[in-house]
Order: C-alpha cells, then sequence, then structure tokens
C-alpha cells in the first residue's frame, strides 16, 4: 500500500527562540545558511519517539520545518524508516559527552530501506573544545553500519570529531559494512577530520557532494569496491580532497583544488585499498598541496579529461605498484615545484591525445626507483604535445626516462617555442634498456633535441630522428 506522508508535530513545555540552524562559527568555506525559523522542537527522546510512531503507523515521517533538536543521546532509525528532516537541524547538546548522533537501529545484523532526506546535522564540537587528537572526543554524525539498499538526499554535516581508523572509525557521515546505497546532494564542511567515508562497503552511489574545510578528507573510501562519486565540489580540505579505494570504482565531474595533500587519489599501495579497473572521467583538480591527481597500488586505471595545474609538488604521479595505466585527453601544465607527470612503478602505461607544459621541471619522468624491481614502462602515443616545461631549472627535458626499459615514444612533438626557452632537452634518456622512438617531432629545445646518459642501450630511432644530440657514453 502506498505510504501516506504524516506530519509529526513534536511539542516541548520549553521553546527556545532564534537559534541558529548552523554552528556558532562561521564557515571556511563557502556553504548556505538556510533561512527561516530555528526555534526548538526537541531532543533525541522525541524525536525516536516520533520514529516509532511513524512505523507503527507504516507512515513516512515528515518532521516540521527548520526547527532545531538538541539531542543528548542517539537517534536510531529502524529498518523501512522514510524521514524528511524538512531541513531541520539536529545538534549534539553541549556538555551532553560524545555519542554517534544519528545511527541505524541495529548496527550487529543490519537494517535495510532506509531514506533520509533534508537533514542538517551539527556536532557542536566548538560547544566543548573536541578534538580529534583525543580519541575519546570522536564520534559520527551519521552512522551507518551494516545498511543495505537505501537513501540519502540533501544531508549537510558540520561540527563533527572523527578518525579514519582501521576497524572502528568514525566520520561525518560513515558508512560501514554497508551495500547499495545511493547518496544524493552530501555536504560536509567544518569537520575535525573526514566529511564523508565509506568503510569496507560496497556499490554506494553518491551524487553530488560539497565538502571543504574538513581538517581530513572531503570523501575518502576504505576496500570500497564498485562504488561511485559522481559531480563532486570539494576544496580546502586538511588531507585529500577525494580519495577514492576500491576495485572497479566510477568517478566523473570532479572539481577540487587547494587541498593540503592531493587533489585525488586512486588507489594506496596497501591491498585493501586497491582500486584495480577504475574508471575516471572529467575531473579539474588544481593548486593542490601534493599532487593533483595520484595513482597508487592499482592495475588499469583509466582516466579521460583531466586539467590539472599549479599542483605544489607534481601535476599527476602513478606511484607505489600502480601498472598500465591509461590517460587520454590530460592537461598537465605549470605544477609549482614538481614535473608534469611522474611515472614510478608498473609496466605498460599509456598517454595519448594530452598535453604537457610549463610545468616547474620535465614535463614526464619516467624512473625506476633502485627499490622496483619490475620494469617502469610508459608509451606516449599520437596527439601528446610537450613543451616549454623546465620553468624552475631550463636543464630538464620534456621527457625523462631514467633506468626504465621498453618505453615507446610514437608520434609525440617535443618542443620550446617560448623567446626566452627553459626547456633543456627535447628527450633524456638516462641508463635502462629497450627505448623505441619513432615518427616523433622533436624540435627547437634550448640545448639539444635527444640527450644520452648513463650507457642506455637497445634504443630504437626511426622516421622523424631529430639532427642534434647531447650524448655521454654514447
Amino acid at each position: 500500500m502506498k505510504k501516506r506522508s504524516l506530519l509529526i508535530s513534536l511539542l516541548l513545555a520549553c521553546v527556545v527562540a532564534s537559534m541558529p540552524v548552523f554552528a556558532d562559527n562561521t564557515p571556511s568555506c563557502d556553504v548556505p545558511v538556510l533561512p527561516g525559523n530555528s526555534a526548538s522542537a526537541g531532543d533525541h527522546n522525541d524525536l525516536n519517539a516520533a520514529i516509532a510512531a511513524a512505523q507503527t503507523a507504516g507512515e513516512k515521517l515528515v518532521l516540521p520545518s527548520r526547527k532545531v533538536y538538541e539531542i543528548g543521546g542517539t537517534v536510531t532509525i529502524p529498518s523501512g524508516a522514510d524521514i524528511d528532516f524538512n531541513f531541520s537541524t539536529i545538534r549534539r547538546k553541549a556538555g551532553s559527552g560524545v555519542f554517534d548522533m544519528i545511527r541505524n537501529a541495529d548496527p550487529v545484523t543490519g537494517n535495510n530501506r532506509i531514506r533520509l532526506s533534508n537533514l542538517i546535522i551539527d556536532g557542536n564540537k566548538g560547544a566543548d573544545q573536541l578534538v580529534a587528537a583525543q580519541p575519546s572526543h570522536r564520534f559520527s554524525g551519521l552512522r551507518l553500519e551494516k545498511v543495505d539498499d537505501s537513501y540519502l538526499r540533501g544531508i549537510v554535516v558540520t561540527g563533527t570529531v572523527n578518525a579514519e581508523i582501521g576497524g572502528n572509525g568514525a566520520a561525518g557521515i560513515y558508512m560501514k559494512n554497508s551495500k547499495r546505497i545511493d547518496a544524493y546532494e552530501l555536504t560536509g564542511y567544518d569537520n575535525d577530520r573526514t566529511a564523508i567515508l565509506l568503510d569496507r562497503s560496497q556499490n554506494v552511489r553518491i551524487f553530488g557532494s560539497l565538502t571543504c574545510g574538513n581538517l581530513g578528507s572531503g570523501i575518502s573510501s576504505y576496500d570500497a569496491d564498485e562504488s561511485e562519486y559522481h559531480d563532486i565540489v570539494t576544496h580546502h580540505n586538511g588531507y585529500s580532497n577525494l580519495s577514492v579505494n576500491g576495485e572497479r570504482s566510477k568517478v566523473s565531474n570532479v572539481l577540487s583544488y587547494e587541498s593540503a595533500y592531493s587533489g585525488l587519489n586512486i588507489g594506496h599501495e596497501n591491498v585493501e585499498n586497491r582500486a584495480d579497473d577504475t574508471v575516471v572521467n572529467n575531473v579539474h583538480s588544481y593548486s593542490n598541496g601534493y599532487e593533483g591527481l595520484t595513482i597508487a597500488g592499482s592495475a588499469r586505471v583509466q582516466v579521460v579529461n583531466l586539467v590539472v595545474y599549479g599542483n605544489r609538488r607534481n601535476n599527476i604521479q602513478v606511484y607505489g605498484g600502480a601498472t598500465a595505466s591509461k590517460l587520454t585527453n590530460v592537461v598537465a601544465r605549470n605544477s609549482a615545484s614538481g614535473q608534469g607527470i611522474v611515472y614510478k612503478s608498473g609496466a605498460n602505461h599509456s598517454l595519448v591525445a594530452s598535453e604537457v607544459y610549463g610545468n616547474a621541471y620535465s614535463g614526464i619522468y619516467v624512473q625506476k626507483p633502485s627499490a622496483i624491481t619490475d620494469p617502469v614502462s610508459l608509451t606516449v602515443g599520437y596527439g601528446v604535445k610537450i613543451y616549454n616545461n623546465g620553468q624552475l631549472n631550463s636543464t630538464v627535458s620534456g621527457i625523462v626516462l631514467e633506468n626504465s626499459r621498453d618505453s615507446q615514444i610514437i608520434g609525440a612533438e617535443i618542443y620550446d617555442n617560448q623567446a626566452v626557452k627553459t626547456q633543456g632537452y627535447g628527450v633524456s634518456v638516462s641508463g635502462g634498456t629497450g627505448h623505441a622512438f619513432a615518427l616523433n617531432n622533436i624540435h627547437d629545445n634550448a640545448t639539444s633535441q635527444i640527450r644520452l646518459l648513463g650507457s642506455p642501450t637497445n634504443l630504437k630511432f626511426s622516421l622523424n630522428v631529430p639532427s642534434t644530440y647531447d650524448s655521454t657514453s654514447w
């Protein structure tokens, strides 16, 4: 039978007028503050009673619009609950201690078919000077554990204190051991550590999210296979803005900037956080403290339509066991103090139809660190332009192949067209073996077109071979 909407009014003897909807502190990022009534409407006991009444009646619960519920204990959500919070705020009451503010009713055997919408969660951390460095201060705003087949829309979380710790984490919105959750329009700001965390949860899909000003990550995940992240805006977070860890993930339409770490992480080096076969589309990531994009510990990551620039280390780094990544239609430009793209692990990487230019040091750096036993190789294909790099060091090159093997540079254009040239060499080969060069247009670099160092072996040049070399131990 189709559910009827039921407006359940929660009455208190004492009404507190003019309470702000959000925390007293001004947000550190642009988050819209909802106007309207902010009178107090109840506490956790009133909310739990209203939820129970709606469940008994088989009704959807619609709370009064834009009220404030000062809670001193946890609000619990049973299976099948459908709650429209109607833009009301659930705030942790000052002096009430630390507890997960909202959670599903049965985290042991699990719940399902939960629907929550139009909810503002305020952890009110400033009222009691709570900080994540103190473990006893940590709590989640919304904790869903062993929750399946559920739906979230229009949820804002602020002022929580948490930590991503193995086995028993916390976050502003924390999903643990859950499956098939669709979440729309999530906002997280000014949390002490992470705003949104997926912990061993599969098939979670986030459509539309703003996370900013958090002391941890904006969105992070751990062993979250086949999850999706679409239409994401994330900036000014204290760790990485968006960290995707789970195989066969999907990421699209991301704007990421000014994180303290990296703008977008795909995978990490530990097994649980591999992101094999992840597909990334349409990302703009700039001015981050580390890289704009990192790919680590993962195989066959595909990235299409990526713009990265002004990142304070490299613009892109592929490392930590990553292999066979494929980057298409990438612009990697104007790194602040590093390379355009760095490859430090794995064979069979490819880059096509891309531009790499204006970076502080080399455009592309392929390096086999001494600790790596497997070969490191890259194929640069047609439609790649690498130019005007070396803005901070004119002895560097468009492409550097260092102690790597079997890379192929085919159909690229590598040059410097500035009035004052900064890209010293088109290609530098230092040690290594088996590289092949064909059909490239390497010209007008500051010192020489090809530089050979450290006795590289078994090099193959064919068609459009540059006429100038700077060779040591050739």
